[in-house]
């Protein structure tokens, strides 16, 4: 398998000097593995993505998985810009889960709504766009690729991936926060109620089976230590929380710092990075950082 970045901000892309290292587009991965091209998430760094797909030969048949991890702006405001949209060579298949009052499709279709949002209709695209709604805990398959799902505890209904092929195991977990009192996504409070422990309990052995044994898990480690203070319902986690997770397994697996707060210069990023792989290293976790372009081979 081979990860590249295309955006790894998280909230809403920046473009200024002191975030260059890094970037500023907001979270996109090209996951590529056996010749199949998988996309998560349509941020703004869809955009370079989509630029890339179509160049050397624009007319060459191409099919492309894209899955949403949820349908907050800041995941699918580059998607009316994806070219291969507008290619009818390729055939796309989007999957992802439906939002609390509206159906996938229909989340998406209304980014491109041919008057309030965007010029273009959905329907007028040239690409064949199939959809698959997908819920927590199924699982597909994408030829000898295995792909399986988990809800994530943050607001809305949100969905984090595992892919799996020839013994090779890639996690995204984004957005999330900790569980603790803290019931964000869809349908959370309502099964915390009256044993709000247990549910508790439940949902991080859920986690922690969901990315046992894998090979590396990219997470939104969007805040410090200092800056989460009071903000935990805003459904975002630290690297001191992920490691946290992470050292509950007897193996873990290397962590990629991601969704990184638009407001971080590099020099910040850089120093979050050094606390990050010093706090790893103690806890045997090996701590890695996502960044604009950078490529990581499974």
């Amino acid at each position: 398998m081979r990860l590249k970045i295309y955006g790894c901000r998280g909230s809403y892309p920046v473009s200024r000097k002191e975030v260059v290292f890094y970037g500023g587009n907001t979270t996109s991965y090209l996951l590529e593995s056996k010749g199949k091209k998988i996309i998560i998430d349509g941020g703004t760094g869809i955009v370079n993505l989509g630029i890339d797909l179509t160049k050397g030969n624009p007319k060459l048949s191409q099919e492309i998985s894209l899955f949403i991890t949820h349908t907050h702006w800041d995941h699918v405001m580059g998607l009316p810009f994806f070219q291969p949209f507008y290619g009818k060579n390729f055939n796309i298949k989007i999957y992802g889960a439906d939002t609390e009052t509206m159906e996938l499709n229909n989340a998406i279709a209304r980014q491109l709504d041919g008057h309030q949002n965007f010029p273009i209709l959905f329907q007028n695209l040239e690409a064949n766009i199939e959809f698959s709604m997908l819920s927590s805990g199924q699982g597909i398959e994408l030829g000898t690729m295995v792909v399986s799902s988990y809800q994530l505890n943050h607001p809305g209904r949100d969905l984090g991936y595992r892919f799996s092929e020839d013994g090779v195991s890639f996690v995204v977990l984004t957005d999330l926060a900790p569980i603790e009192d803290n019931y964000l996504g869809v349908g959370m409070a309502d099964a915390a109620t009256g044993n709000p422990g247990e549910f508790e309990k439940d949902y991080i052995n859920g986690l922690l089976r969901f990315i046992r044994g894998a090979d590396m898990v990219i997470m939104d480690t969007n805040f410090t230590e200092e800056e989460i203070r009071g903000k935990g319902h805003w459904g975002h986690s630290t690297p001191d929380q992920a490691i946290r997770l992470f050292s509950n397994l007897d193996n873990p697996p290397a962590l990629v710092l991601a969704h990184h707060d638009p407001n971080h210069t590099d020099g910040q990023m850089h120093e979050i990075f050094r606390k990050a792989r010093k706090l790893g290293k103690e806890n045997n976790i090996e701590v890695l950082i996502a960044k604009e372009r950078g490529e990581f081979r499974l």
